[in-house]
């Protein structure tokens, strides 16, 4: 017999619903707290402003630490101060244990602040001498570091790159880094880092509430502060730090939405209706996910979907053998209402960052990008953390086991093992999907794949603990836990510390790329780098073009200047960012005939003719054989899946009064009036 969370808290009580938010359910498949909706927004509504302002006051003074790189100082102070920080956690959650009555507001303020602390001075540590972000501009984060760049220039909803087009990377996530560089007075690209930590930070505090809704509280705290420790603070989350915002929270998400999908429906009783604020909270995370990453929407969705498919599975099985309770199609019919409920209550948040898009793109008949067309390594091969030989690797194997040896009798092992098998087989339909040219890109799972074996990792690990003290002793039992709290915390401390080890690419890159000063953070400048001419470009654009930088197009060989200036690009730097609507191949095509004109008349006449909105400005690189611009384009399934090629433009083309130019190094900008 599966035992519930509301049938276990009822039988505890004698079928009385608490009043009590923190009453205690049972040890095993039981819910820690019964909180109303109202308390859980209210908690919510304070954790995320609390975690937050820890965060960017925690930064602010550790930028005035004026800590040198490189340096083993900050290495140091990082690991003083998250050991600090582990240790009094720590000893609140053996605290708690002891005394799991109700928390005392300031124990709630004590493991929110904690959390974000944590997390700040993982992040902010090593990145103390720089303004940039893990990974400076460097791959990825320079097509971010544009979207903030946008964003902060103005708040409404617009394309990263191209000028008269609604966002089709979602926008949630750079609309608010955009508010917030603005409220602090900071461009956009100088707002990334701090923001970026303030996310993580705020996702665990934000993780231990929602935790707390399916845990008790002192394991709330402790699934929060390991996946943080274990998972947040690795290259894959925090360098992609709104990705962690849907992944840091996606497995409470779906031990809650389990439970409100099957909750009434395995008695003989009308199903309950107590659980549809349950149901509209999951909707809300299913919201925040549409408007802040679109590939963890669909893949939240899904295991939604597996959820809501194995209640009915088991409903049909209970039929099989005869045991009571309502029929499987009236399961199925309860089901699919309920996962109405979470899209009905998902669709209003989504939109608001969707919905231009979507009616754009319904008027221009629907185009396709290229976006999945990418199958990295570790995209073709099934992520197995639990078999690394490492500490992250003993605890997903812990977790792998409990959830395999518990799930018929614990709703949450249960859960989680329904988002464990939904990544593997999100791996496997991604693979399948190659039939047809694309992929869902598999690899991008392996992070919530990794929050969900570390929060079952510590569930796995309490459980086994405490079979293990049924053995010993009662003498021996308090020296049994000071050894495990022992090997526990030193483990934390372990993981913690190697932090900036597993960053050190990312470090490396915030540290040596250019500010748009032409300088590094290190104060470093030389002529063989692109990066030494940021502000002169920057300088000359303006000078040439005398209007506001975004009302600027510019054409340019060298992309990262749009990360500093919210110039509009004619063209992506890459085609898997490029929005749908753009025309990607189009414009190729489109700056491949402007090469060949005849002379300067025939190529304004031709820029003239040009559907999209031509380059006011050309950002060409000179060489031997005439001005250079580099252009990519989709290689997929080839490694790397991108191609680049130059296109050739040559000087005599900008050989009119309609043109003005200028050498910048080895660039030369070229300003159309």
């Amino acid at each position: 017999m599966v035992t519930t969370w509301s049938e276990a808290g009822e039988a505890q009580r004698g079928g009385a619903v608490a009043a009590e938010p923190d009453t205690h359910g049972p040890a095993d498949g039981g819910c820690g707290q019964r909180r109303s909706p109202g308390r859980v927004a209210g908690e919510l509504a304070v954790a995320v402003p609390v975690a937050a302002l820890v965060s960017v006051v925690l930064q602010w003074v550790i930028g005035r630490a004026h800590i040198p790189f490189p340096t083993n100082a900050a290495t140091a102070l990082a690991t003083l101060g998250t050991t600090v920080v582990l240790l009094a956690l720590g000893a609140l959650v053996l605290w708690r244990w002891r005394r799991p009555q109700r928390w005392p507001w300031w124990t709630l303020l004590g493991s929110w602040s904690g959390l974000s602390a944590l997390v700040t001075m993982a992040l902010a540590l090593p990145l103390a001498g720089t303004h940039f972000y893990f990974g400076g501009i460097s791959i990825d984060q320079v097509f971010r570091t544009q979207y903030l760049t946008r964003m902060t220039s103005s708040p409404a909803l617009s394309d990263m790159n191209y000028a008269g087009l609604p966002p089709y990377y979602p926008a949630g996530w750079f609309w608010l880094g955009g508010r917030f560089a603005n409220l602090i007075g900071r461009p956009g690209w100088e707002a990334f880092k701090p923001y970026a930590i303030a996310t993580v930070a705020v996702v665990a505090a934000a993780g231990f509430v929602l935790w707390s809704v399916v845990l008790r509280r002192h394991l709330a705290l402790l699934v929060a502060l390991t996946t943080t420790v274990a998972v947040a603070l690795t290259d894959g989350s925090a360098t992609e730090p709104y990705s962690w915002l849907v992944a840091g929270l996606l497995p409470p998400i779906v031990v809650l939405a389990h439970h409100a999908l099957h909750a009434g429906l395995g008695r003989a009783e009308p199903p309950a209706h107590r659980h549809r604020w349950a149901l509209v909270g999951v909707g809300c995370y299913v919201g925040l996910a549409g408007a802040v990453y679109t590939l963890y929407f669909g893949f939240a969705v899904f295991v939604l979907v597996l959820a809501g498919a194995s209640v009915v599975g088991a409903a049909w099985l209970a039929a099989r053998r005869g045991e009571p309770g309502p029929a499987w199609p009236t399961v199925l019919r309860v089901v699919l209402l309920r996962l109405v409920v979470v899209g009905v209550s998902a669709l209003p948040i989504m939109l608001l960052v969707w919905a231009p898009y979507l009616v754009a793109s319904v008027r221009a008949g629907m185009p396709s990008g290229v976006a999945p067309r990418y199958l990295p390594a570790d995209g073709a091969v099934f992520p197995l953390p639990m078999l690394e030989p490492s500490l992250f690797g003993v605890l997903c194997l812990v977790g792998t086991a409990w959830m395999l040896l518990t799930a018929r009798r614990d709703e949450r092992a249960r859960a989680l093992l329904i988002s464990a098998a939904g990544g593997y087989l999100w791996f496997a339909l991604s693979t399948l999907d190659l039939l047809r040219k694309t992929t869902l890109l598999a690899f991008r799972i392996q992070v919530p794949l990794n929050a969900v074996f570390a929060a079952a990792g510590v569930l796995g690990v309490v459980e086994l603990v405490r079979w293990g003290l049924r053995l010993v002793r009662d003498d021996q039992r308090r020296r049994a836990v000071t050894v495990v709290v022992a090997v526990g915390f030193l483990a934390a401390v372990g993981v913690a510390q190697a932090t900036p080890h597993r960053l050190s690419p990312a470090i490396y890159s915030a540290y040596h790329d250019y500010y748009p000063t032409g300088v590094t953070a290190l104060r470093q400048s030389s002529p063989s780098d692109d990066g030494s001419y940021n502000g002169r470009l920057i300088d000359t654009i303006d000078r040439l073009t005398g209007r506001p930088p975004q009302d600027v197009v510019v054409l340019s060989t060298y992309s990262e200047i749009l990360s500093f200036q919210p110039y509009r690009g004619f063209q992506q730097s890459t085609p898997h960012y490029a929005n749908p609507l753009a025309d990607f191949d189009a414009r190729r095509a489109e700056v491949a005939s402007w090469a060949q004109a005849r002379d300067a008349a025939d190529l304004l006449h031709r820029l003239a003719a040009n559907p999209h909105r031509a380059p006011d400005v050309f950002v060409l690189r000179r060489e031997s054989d005439g001005l250079h611009v580099r252009l990519t384009r989709d290689t997929f399934p080839g490694t790397p899946n991108v191609g680049a090629y130059d296109v050739v433009f040559p000087e005599r083309l900008f050989a009119s009064p309609t043109f003005a130019q200028q050498d910048v190094g080895p660039f030369v900008v070229i300003a159309r009036h």
